[in-house]
């Protein structure tokens, strides 16, 4: 696999407290990368730095080869679009305006909006079913509704590589499989790179064609789903015994919890 977006012996930190030192991580292009881990060992904190929120203290992120730093605001932002955990719009705006603002990173001095930005917005709302609440303030939607809207807007954005960080996060069952169903139809069918945080590790076996896993702020293993999710890897990474089966639909890893490691 060739490896487009690249994290290169890098040292992340906020203030005193160091997350991770002399981390490398690959993320291989037009795959479905899907991170797993438990709770604060890196896994968010990687993605701030591959989306060039968090800059590294030692080490490199590069994207293609070149120095993500060496980017424009604007040029990054059409190679790369970040979906955060949390995000916070506007009040009373609408959601096609929210999707709008996809656009902005294409926006010329002398040409603010063009037929190629009313088309990328029609396809970004259509690809997430959006369309029919195109004119409803966002903060009036349901959780999965405003979810999607958000998507609406990262896609607008048209950028090669999307980076989610807990797009399920809050969002009940019917409404994370329903966003993770359009993030594979988007990686299937666009050929788009794809990475993202996710718990279910179950979901991320479904979905995820590349699997990194991550432990204490270091990549614990990585590879397609069959070789990371073992029964020795959800106990060493996560404290738990599991019984490893095939489901049945999609032949990807199912993981039966079984209880705590060291516990009957």
């Amino acid at each position: 696999m060739t490896a487009t977006l690249m994290a290169d012996a890098v040292e992340l930190a906020y203030d005193e407290r160091v997350i991770s030192t002399d981390l490398t991580v690959g993320i291989p292009e037009h795959e479905f990368t899907v991170v797993i881990g438990p709770n604060a060992c890196g896994k968010s904190t990687l993605l701030k730095a591959l989306a060039r929120l968090l800059p590294p203290r030692d080490g490199h992120v590069t994207l293609d080869g070149r120095d993500v730093k060496a980017f424009g605001s604007k040029e990054f932002a059409r190679a790369l679009a970040l979906l955060p955990q949390s995000s916070q719009a506007p009040a009373g705006i609408s959601v096609s305006d929210l999707v709008a603002r996809g656009r902005f990173p294409h926006q010329r001095f002398l040409q603010q909006w063009s037929a190629a930005d009313e088309a990328a917005i029609a396809r970004a709302m259509t690809a997430t079913g959006v369309d029919e609440l195109a004119l409803r303030p966002v903060d009036e939607l349901s959780g999965g509704q405003r979810q999607r809207a958000w998507l609406a807007m990262v896609l607008a954005q048209d950028a090669p590589i999307t980076v989610l960080d807990e797009p399920t996060t809050f969002l009940d069952i019917a409404h994370q499989i329903e966003v993770l169903d359009l993030c594979e139809s988007l990686h299937a069918e666009g050929g788009r790179t794809i990475v993202a945080v996710l718990h279910d590790l179950n979901q991320a076996a479904r979905y995820g064609t590349h699997i990194i896993a991550m432990k204490d702020g270091e990549v614990v293993a990585e590879g397609v789903p069959d070789e990371v999710i073992t029964v020795d890897l959800v106990a060493e990474v996560f404290g738990v015994r599991a019984r490893i089966l095939v489901e049945p639909e999609s032949g990807s890893p199912f993981v039966m919890p079984l209880g705590l490691v060291g516990r009957p």
